[in-house]
């Protein structure tokens, strides 16, 4: 059983993405909009994967990222962002703060089901 943690503001992607990973199988997915909610989850849940928005409300993508690697305990989790933020200096950035993949919007299931089976086999 694999534990994702999805953070989305926005409920249309988010519920998209839920669903998309529930197909794969064998998977919980925890749902929250925001990095506020997400850091308060990764504190009572384990989790096993993230997927994260970068532009949202409260706490960046780039934030909740930075967060997670900073947290001993955390830091190894796959992290994929999720963003239209594709320039070569949003990716420098999140490279340098150890993201483990990237997912263009707007999200393909496809596309998504690749990249995390991707960032799993790593």
């Amino acid at each position: 059983m694999i534990n994702f943690l999805v953070v989305e503001d926005s409920s249309t992607i988010r519920n998209f993405i839920r669903a998309a990973l529930r197909m794969m199988g064998s998977v919980n997915v925890h749902a929250v909009a925001d990095g506020d909610e997400a850091i308060a989850l990764l504190g009572q849940e384990e989790i096993d994967f993230i997927l994260c928005d970068w532009n949202m409300p409260k706490m960046s993508g780039l934030e909740v990222l930075k967060a997670v690697r900073a947290n001993e305990a955390w830091r190894d989790i796959p992290f994929v962002m999720l963003t239209a933020n594709l320039d070569r200096e949003s990716v420098a950035q999140a490279k340098a703060a150890g993201v483990s993949g990237y997912i263009g919007k707007p999200v393909r299931h496809d596309q998504l089901i690749t990249k995390v089976r991707q960032v799993l086999a790593q």
